[in-house]
């Protein structure tokens, strides 16, 4: 599935593979193409060991290469997870249908 600058209506989920259902921080982290970094809070934990978050419109601000990753705060020591990679593609500007 393609994923495209600026698309919301999506969900990235990240398993963490270990219960972090009393995490006191769940993150995901990023780097965008341009090499900025940041992250978004986790929106909710599925599955006591899933990270969801919600994307919004303004999220995937940059065509390219983004990696992701699961940062959870668990019994005071932090935790990553694996890094996940997804292109974006960028989106067409005006089109006339």
């Amino acid at each position: 599935m393609s994923i495209f600058q600026a698309q919301g209506y999506l969900t990235l989920k990240l398993d963490t593979n270990l219960n972090i259902a009393t995490a006191s921080v769940t993150r995901i982290l990023y780097r965008k193409p341009d090499g900025t970094t940041g992250f978004w809070e986790a929106d909710s934990i599925e599955n006591n060991k899933i990270l969801v978050y919600d994307m919004t419109d303004a999220d995937l601000d940059q065509p390219g290469v983004w990696t992701f990753q699961a940062f959870v705060t668990l019994d005071g020591r932090n935790g990553y997870g694996e890094y996940v990679q997804k292109e974006i593609k960028p989106f067409v500007h005006d089109i006339t249908l």
